[in-house]
Order: C-alpha cells, then sequence, then structure tokens
C-alpha cells in the first residue's frame, strides 16, 4: 500500500454532481488504492522519459486464430486436471501492425515503467502478462502458461507455453517465472495477501514451474491472475522488461505515455502499431478532445457524461466488477448495534442510487460480489422500508422531535465520508443521505482526499467504498482483505469466530463448485452480521468515433482493457 499522505478535508454543500467531476484528478492506483479507486492530483509536468528500446526479435510464423475477439467459452478448470490451452483466441495473425490509437483518460494512468510497482496498470494497457488470466465470462483460463495441474493439496505445476519471449528477445524460461515471482514477493507487500511469501517457486526444465505451498492453496491459479504476479524482469533505468503485445517507448509522468507493438509476441504481432495515452481529469474536455478529433479513444467517462455524447460517437456500457459499498465501523456507535447496521441497509433504495450516481447504468448490489460476476451471489441486502422502521422501533431507537432517532441519549448521528478518486461515491453519498433522513438518521456527508489514511486507523464511523469485487475471479481474496479479522480493507473492526473458520475451509478447497457452495455459506454470515452495505455494481464506460475503433470489446473486469486485437479503422 503507497504510504499516506496528508488529507485535504471539506464539509459538502449541495453538490453539482458535474462540477464535482470535473475536478477529478488522478494518477495510477497502486495496491489497495487501485482497488477501492484513489487518485491523487498529478503534479506540475515533469520532463520526458525515454524508455530504452529493445530490439525486436524476428517474427516466427504461428498458427492462423480467430479473426475477432468472440465471447470466451472455457470452462472452470477442474481441481485436478491439467488446464486446457487458452480458448480465448486474439484477432487474426497479422505480418505487421499498422495505425495508431490515441486515447484519453481520467483514471488507470500507469504511475510507473516498473510493472512491479504499477502491475495493475501495465496489465491493463497490455504490457504486462500473467501466468493465468480471466475471460470476459469470468472464468479462468492459461495466458502465459500452456495448462497448469495440481500434483497434491500442497503443490501446483504450471507448464509453459512455447515461443513466448520478453520484450528483448530472450525466452520465458521457467526460471524466469520463478525470479519474477521471487521479485513480485519482494517488492510487493500486496502480493503476499493473495500467495503467501513462504511458497516454493522451482523450475523443472525450461517448461514447468512448480509452486510448493506450505498449507493447501485452493485458488492458487485463480491468485496468479492478480496484477501482482506480472512477469517481468529488471530493465535499463528502473523500467520493467515484460511479455505483453505492446511496450513502453515514452513516459512522462501523470501526463502522458506511449507504447509501440511488440512484433514478436508469442500470439503474433498486434493489429495495432502505436498506442499514445493522455491523462486528462476534466471529463469535459476528455469529451472535446474526442469530438474534436484530438483523441480516438476515451476511457473510463463518468455516467451521466454518456447521454451527452452525439451521435458520431459510439458507446460501449457495461457493468463491471466493481462493487461501491458502505464500510461500517463496528466499534464505535451506532453501528456497534447490529439493528442500526440493518435498518441502513433495508432503507437504501438502490435503484434510485443507481439513477442518481450513475445514470442508470449500473446495476444494484445484493450481496459483496455483483451479479455477472462469475460468482454464485446470495442476496443478502434489499430494500425494506416498513422492516427498516420495525427493527429501530424493536431496538429502542426511537424519533426524538428533531426527527432523529435516539437510544440512551445517543442519537443515529454521524459523518459518511466519501472520496473523489471515484466521482460518482459523494452523488450516491448525498442520495443516502435523503433517503435515510426519512428514516430518523441524521448524515453528514464529508470528502476526504486520501480516504486510506483517514479510515486505516478506524478513525470513522461509516465510509464510501469501491473494490474490484472478483479481480481474480475467485471469491477467498475479497473475503480475506474485507471480512477477516486484520484484513487488508476490514477497516471496520469485524470479527466472527464462524466466518474465519468458513473461509479456512474455503481456503483448502480447490473443487470451483465446492468453492462456490462454501462462498455461499460465507455470504449468509454476513446476511446475519451486517457488517458492511453492498451498494452498486459500477459501470465500465468507453466511447470513440463511429468506426474508428475496431475489434473491441469491455471486459468486465477493469484490469483488462488492451488486448492484441484492438485496432483501428
Amino acid at each position: 500500500m503507497s504510504a499516506p499522505h496528508a488529507s485535504t478535508h471539506r464539509l459538502l454543500a449541495p453538490i453539482s454532481r458535474r462540477s464535482f467531476l470535473s475536478g477529478l484528478a488522478v494518477t495510477a492506483a497502486t495496491t489497495l488504492l487501485a482497488a477501492c479507486g484513489q487518485q491523487a492530483a498529478p503534479p506540475a509536468a515533469p520532463p520526458a522519459t525515454a524508455v530504452p528500446a529493445v530490439p525486436a526479435a524476428k517474427v516466427e510464423s504461428k498458427p492462423a486464430e480467430a479473426t475477432k475477439p468472440a465471447a470466451p467459452t472455457s470452462a472452470p478448470v477442474a481441481p485436478a486436471a491439467a488446464a486446457p490451452a487458452s480458448t480465448t483466441a486474439p484477432a487474426a495473425k497479422t505480418t505487421s501492425s499498422r495505425g495508431e490509437l490515441r486515447i484519453a483518460v481520467g483514471i488507470h494512468f500507469p504511475g510507473s515503467t516498473d510493472g512491479n510497482k504499477d502491475g495493475f496498470t501495465h496489465v491493463f494497457w497490455g504490457m504486462g502478462e500473467t501466468l493465468t488470466r480471466l475471460t470476459r465470462e469470468q472464468k479462468l483460463e492459461p495466458w502465459v502458461a500452456e495448462s497448469f495441474t495440481k500434483a497434491d493439496p500442497n503443490t501446483w505445476r504450471f507448464t509453459l507455453r512455447k515461443g513466448v519471449k520478453f520484450w528483448d528477445g530472450s525466452p520465458l524460461t521457467a526460471q524466469a517465472i520463478a525470479d519474477s515471482i521471487k521479485l513480485n514477493f519482494e517488492t510487493q507487500p500486496a502480493a503476499g495477501r493473495f500467495i503467501s511469501k513462504d511458497t516454493q517457486v522451482t523450475a523443472e526444465g525450461d517448461s514447468v514451474v512448480v509452486f510448493k505451498t506450505s498449507r493447501p492453496h485452493g485458488d492458487l491459479p485463480n491468485s496468479l491472475a492478480s496484477q501482482y504476479f506480472v512477469i517481468s524482469k529488471p530493465g535499463a533505468e528502473g523500467a520493467s522488461v515484460e511479455t505483453g503485445p505492446f511496450r513502453l517507448t515514452k513516459f512522462v509522468k501523470d501526463q502522458e505515455f506511449a507504447l509501440e507493438a511488440f512484433a514478436d509476441h508469442w500470439a503474433g504481432p498486434p493489429a495495432l502499431a502505436k498506442i499514445s495515452l493522455r491523462n486528462a481529469a476534466d471529463a469535459n474536455s476528455r469529451v472535446l478532445a474526442l469530438q474534436s478529433g484530438d483523441v480516438d479513444m476515451l476511457w473510463g467517462l463518468p455516467p451521466e457524461v454518456v447521454k451527452t455524447l452525439g451521435p458520431d460517437i459510439e458507446k460501449q456500457v457495461l457493468p463491471s466488477t466493481r462493487v461501491h459499498s458502505v464500510i461500517l465501523n463496528l466499534t464505535r456507535p451506532p453501528f456497534a448495534d447490529r439493528a442500526v447496521r440493518e435498518a441502513m441497509s433495508l432503507g437504501l433504495d438502490r435503484a434510485q442510487l443507481n439513477t442518481v450516481g450513475l445514470d442508470g447504468l449500473g446495476a444494484p448490489a445484493t450481496s459483496l460480489f455483483p451479479k455477472g460476476a462469475g460468482l454464485e451471489i446470495a442476496d443478502i441486502q434489499a430494500t425494506d422500508i416498513e422492516k427498516a422502521k420495525r427493527l429501530l422501533d424493536e431496538a429502542g431507537w426511537k424519533m426524538g422531535a428533531d426527527n432523529v432517532r435516539a437510544k440512551d441519549g445517543q442519537r443515529i448521528a454521524f459523518t459518511l465520508y466519501s472520496y473523489p478518486g471515484r466521482a460518482e461515491l459523494t452523488p450516491i453519498a448525498v442520495a443516502m443521505q435523503g433517503q435515510l433522513k426519512l428514516l430518523g438518521f441524521e448524515i453528514k456527508v464529508q470528502s476526504v482526499q486520501d480516504i486510506t489514511a483517514q479510515i486505516k486507523d478506524g478513525n470513522f464511523e461509516a465510509t464510501m467504498y469501491s473494490v474490484n469485487s472478483a479481480v481474480t475471479g475467485d471469491p477467498q481474496y475479497l473475503f480475506a482483505a474485507s471480512v477477516l479479522k486484520g484484513g487488508a480493507a476490514n477497516f471496520g473492526g469485524y470479527e466472527n469466530p464462524q466466518m474465519e473458520a468458513v473461509i479456512e475451509e474455503l481456503r483448502g478447497e480447490s473443487d470451483p463448485a465446492k468453492r462456490q457452495a462454501i462462498s455461499l455459506k460465507a455470504q449468509e454470515i454476513l446476511r446475519a452480521d451486517v457488517p458492511n452495505l453492498y451498494l452498486l455494481s459500477a459501470p465500465i464506460v468507453a466511447a470513440y468515433k463511429k468506426g474508428k475503433v475496431q475489434n473491441f470489446a469491455i471486459h468486465p473486469n477493469d484490469i483488462y482493457f488492451i488486448d492484441r486485437a484492438i485496432s483501428v479503422g
């Protein structure tokens, strides 16, 4: 997790959502900040850094592939059988790359030329690859690996694809993978949240990598799809050398960077020759740049902007695996009382929050995982105003003359923190303020620039939060991070021995169907305890001039964006 910085607080008067969005400033997110979407304002322009060029190797002939990135068809991997080679075929083999795609973004701009310091954006922009990945259907499949097998409860074997090379032309060997994983652990503390750092990673010849864990690790293949296990080796001037279809050629921190095609990529040269990226915090300026032809494509637009785009702009909108939620501090009143927590959840009209905060482009969330994430969902939270009132009455929270409920001198009055890294969170918080006022809640919404610094020591009552809930396509990580004692995102102090036991059971199980059944048990515990409130599945929005961008489809997991298939007309 990046070091906290000084927080800037400001109370919110009635908010113009458009003006709030126009102030969004970002840099690349790292560690947990990437998960929650927090961003910091970019500094003054530094000089450009020319990334050392890597000589391209001769392109080898490879079998032809499908012509378009079709919907994935791979199935979950059987626990003790080898996983098949990828069934999500990239674009057809090209003999050369052509054209340039100019993109403007307001989030997910790379923060480093080193994939070990910013693995998320290196995967996102097509520079980095991992041993496994998720299809658009959120199914696990091999990526740089060709297959994998569980040899015993503590041992997994991964066989590498043939012909995979680093950008410098050197072959990707099993020892190179072992060295890369060691580097991942050394440089990224968050990697240990996915796979224990005491895991032994060894090479068997040039093509087989063996992972030996100290205890059963049922989701290890999924964990290796995490951005914290980007395959790389150190390069010149702090830049990593990776294996993806695009390599970095120019980097100006917080402002712009450029990519070029890696002609000797194992799946063939990518369709595009170049990609250039501009970091533009203001959403309206990005739209103007697209309409004027200064850029070809926008990614990550605020939902409210979609309806302002003209008829000559194509839009893709897809609910994602990112869930907006509220973390409640269970160690402080009023949320030490379960009745208040459940009543707050029941009092929220999530459909209305979707309209107000996401212009109707997201989807209400009923659990910590969204529908469409490829995971089994228990509908553990819903809206029921009358039940909410009844719960509060029965628990002794009586409405006062000031229209705020109180019990034993304690009023249901608290501050709800938000932050600008996800601009839509504050309008959602303000809408919640209005909805819950009718139940007798008095809420003050306050924006904090560095949300992690504000809440990490338990210095809060309730806070908006946003996280990619299915970053590995498996439930293990989010449970461990958010609802286990000491979890990286368990800021509210939730503890339940029953939950600890269920998640330990999940950790050791490798059968996909059984893992889903265990996950449902854990969700039922959350139904009973209500430690957090799950609000909305956030949409991903991309826009481009009609006919300009081809062979592109949004991936619901926002770790993936650029691949070798995307091209320009």
